[in-house]
């Protein structure tokens, strides 16, 4: 976080102000009562926007709740979040390394890790900064996976470390979704690998325990992902990843991968001159390779280093017809976000260091010695990338943030780069709804009531005749809307739109008065999905708790083997 210290202030990143912008919709949700704000009803000219239905929500959790800590700044609370997500990273990776390596070797790995550059690229220059948090998760994810290994092979119980792994492996997918494919991807692979080296009798609990972890983390986190799957093709989603965005176009060149050079620029199509880094850094490669060798008698370290290959070599231009041709990595738009599981994989291999010991216990020194010298030199080496791309203060990044905040009904804001999440139904009107009332009634007045906001409308309208009203809102599934009281059937709400999409509602002659409530409530089957997720917490547990009470049993005959690495 030093060049942002150094700074002072906010950096220009190609995000600019949006997640201080969208931050601020988002607060301004939770603080009218929406514990999870799927939609915003300010964005899109005033007619609202399901970004939270499709895009990664844990950044912004975290940042709103520092936002009243910092002082109601939304640009200095992003900016916690980072920190804060900074630190459970590097904890994360320490921890991983102390499971087999000491203090001195741990620490190593720690500061080699903090300086992968394309840590620095998501901060500084990207500015993807959900992204930057799913990196940040995975070294916990590979930390329980060992873990849960440890304890199995002892006949110890697994609920704690299976529990680690579970909520690792959910947060991943609510930080960031195209981070967490690579990463399930790969603890599979190691818990694979690990597998053969549990002794004879433990294998299965080991598995089956890995497995139940996954199904844990794929309920819970289907509160998220389900709902994208389910609704997207009723957005232009596609256009996220076609055109300038598909895949294949931004494969990495291979003198990339040791380029000492940092841009500010973006990502090229067909050309090895980015003006952005790729770079894998040549100490962090170097240290690597050579930590695998070190440590070649460790399974889990060897199966790192296969997995870290193996991800290079997919970035590579030979890779090309892979992320043209194969339909589930097409969504991934640039195959250098690998670069962030990368990182956990090259501090996975550095944890080789441990296993490089000098016959003579005079020359420990010379070994400390040289864990302090290899970062140094890796921190010179990449001296260049510890710099911010111009930056405004917090003050002004703050006013300019809330200055979109106030005109957003005034303007086509929808923080996407293609609008691929407008509904299918809609489309941009010739004018915005501005100031204006959010509910519309033909030859009549409506009034707001109490507890009226634009996240959950309430209007008191009469009228001497049936007249047509219309929301002001784009329709989307998951709106509700109550007359006086009775629910207005979704399949009435789809048929009635307004010829840009949106919610248009026929209303009863009500010369006394009636109530017209509306409010998006979530996508469909919310409340079920929420149901299965505390379901499958409530039954992992009580299938843990009891697996470990029955296994425990003889566990004091059990072998504490674990591969020949100390404790």
């Amino acid at each position: 976080m030093a060049p942002l210290a150094l700074a002072g202030g906010f950096p220009e990143t190609h995000e600019l102000l949006r997640y201080p912008a969208v931050l601020l919709h988002f607060h301004d949700a939770q603080q009218a009562g929406v514990v999870y704000p799927r939609w915003l009803p300010h964005l899109a000219g005033g007619y609202g926007y399901p970004t939270f239905i499709f895009y990664q929500p844990l950044f912004f959790f975290v940042a709103s709740a520092l936002e009243t800590v910092c002082a109601g700044s939304p640009s200095l609370a992003v900016w916690a979040a980072c920190f804060a997500f900074s630190v459970v990273g590097t904890a994360g990776v320490y921890c991983l390394a102390r499971l087999f390596a000491d203090e001195p070797v741990s620490l190593m790995v720690t500061v080699l890790y903090a300086l992968t550059p394309y840590r620095f690229v998501d901060l500084y220059v990207r500015g993807d900064l959900s992204e930057f948090a799913a990196i940040e998760l995975v070294p916990w994810i590979l930390c329980f996976a060992i873990l849960l290994f440890r304890r199995a092979s002892r006949g110890q119980p697994l609920l704690a470390p299976a529990a680690g792994l579970a909520a690792g492996l959910a947060l991943v997918v609510l930080a960031h979704p195209l981070i967490a494919m690579p990463a399930w991807a790969v603890v599979c692979m190691l818990l694979a690998a690990m597998t053969p080296a549990a002794p004879g009798g433990t294998k299965t609990r080991f598995l089956a325990t890995g497995a139940a972890a996954f199904v844990l983390a794929l309920a819970v986190s289907s509160v998220y992902w389900y709902p994208v799957v389910q609704l997207r093709h009723l957005v232009q989603a596609d256009k996220a990843f076609e055109g300038v965005y598909e895949a294949s176009l931004h494969i990495v060149y291979w003198r990339q991968l040791f380029d000492r050079s940092y841009g500010f620029g973006a990502s090229t199509i067909g050309d090895a001159s980015d003006g952005m880094s790729f770079q894998l850094g040549l100490p962090h490669f170097l240290l690597a390779t050579l930590g695998a060798w070190f440590g070649r008698r460790q399974r889990f370290i060897v199966a790192a280093y296969a997995a870290y290959v193996a991800m290079i070599l997919l970035m590579l231009p030979p890779s090309a017809p892979l992320w043209k041709h194969v339909e589930l990595l097409r969504p991934f738009q640039f195959p250098w976000r690998l670069l962030g599981v990368i990182a956990s994989l090259q501090a996975c291999c550095l944890i080789g260091w441990e296993f490089l010991r000098f016959q003579d216990p005079r020359n420990q020194r010379l070994r400390k010695l040289l864990l302090i010298l290899l970062p140094a030199a890796t921190a010179l080496w990449h001296s260049n990338q510890l710099r911010v791309h111009g930056a405004v203060d917090f003050p002004t990044a703050d006013a300019l943030s809330r200055e979109l905040f106030r005109l957003a009904p005034d303007q086509w804001q929808t923080f996407a780069n293609v609008d691929e999440f407008l509904p299918r139904t809609a489309s941009a009107p010739q004018s915005y709804r501005g100031s204006g009332p959010l509910l519309l009634v033909e030859h009549a007045a409506a009034l707001p009531v109490d507890s009226h906001s634009p996240y959950h409308l309430r209007f008191k309208v009469r009228t001497e005749a049936p007249a047509r009203a219309m929301i002001e809102q784009f329709y989307f599934p998951g709106w509700r809307v109550r007359v006086d009281g009775r629910e207005v059937p979704d399949e009435v709400l789809s048929s009635t739109l307004t010829d840009n999409g949106r919610i248009g509602l026929a209303l009863p002659a009500c010369p006394d008065g009636c109530t017209v409530e509306a409010w998006y409530a979530g996508p469909p089957g919310n409340g079920l999905r929420w149901g299965v997720a505390a379901a499958a917490v409530l039954v992992f547990v009580s299938l843990l708790v009891w697996q470990d009470r029955y296994a425990t049993k003889g566990s004091s005959s059990t072998s504490r083997q674990n591969e020949g690495v100390p404790e």
